[in-house]
């Protein structure tokens, strides 16, 4: 209880939904006495009236869910693709993540992995998936490289394609489309360094 007789009860549930999809929600109920307050706090509007509701005339409570970061950013993030050929090599990988953070990989032989980005991971993608400037970088069209052997990229998110070759010395390289694809190599196909 504190001085102005209100209680406050705090916690944190945590529900999985379908898809490997993860909820949290925070509830927090307050209750005033009839002799202390005057009815519950909060901002969902769920409260009752002094003097009615539970024992001890504790006249309401408030619960509030707000939505989950991981949640969120699975809900609205798009598909995303990164093809990756050339190089010394002659690379030819393809990886394709799911809005709920799947991933399948397929190299050049043919070969197939595929695993699954931590919450961490697919937060970080979803921010940078939602990065307006991917949209400007697909229309944009570049000159021929200027680089032999470099990696050659082609970034789909959602309905945006960006294709472009990583090479510094080549003007105008579509920033926010470069570090998207490095983080979807890092945390698929790439080993940690």
């Amino acid at each position: 209880m504190s001085a102005h007789g209100q209680t406050k009860v705090s916690g944190l549930t945590s529900f999985t939904l379908g898809a490997g999809l993860a909820l949290a929600a925070s509830v927090t109920a307050t209750a005033s006495c009839a002799s202390g307050g005057s009815g519950a706090s909060g901002t969902s509007g769920a409260s009752s009236a002094p003097g009615q509701g539970g024992a001890n005339g504790h006249s309401g409570a408030t619960v509030s869910a707000p939505a989950d970061s991981t949640t969120t950013a699975a809900a609205s993030a798009p598909d995303i693709t990164v093809q990756r050929t050339g190089g010394f090599a002659g690379a030819k990988d393809t990886v394709d993540l799911a809005p709920h953070g799947s991933w399948t990989a397929t190299d050049k032989s043919g070969a197939r992995r595929t695993g699954e980005l931590t919450p961490d991971q697919a937060t970080r993608i979803t921010t940078l998936a939602a990065d307006p400037r991917l949209t400007a970088e697909a229309a944009r069209s570049r000159p021929p490289t200027r680089c032999r052997d470099a990696y050659s990229y082609v970034l789909t998110v959602g309905a945006v394609r960006v294709a472009f070759v990583d090479c510094p010395a080549d003007p105008d390289q579509p920033a926010a489309s470069l570090t998207l694809t490095k983080q979807v190599l890092r945390f698929t196909i790439q080993p940690a360094r």
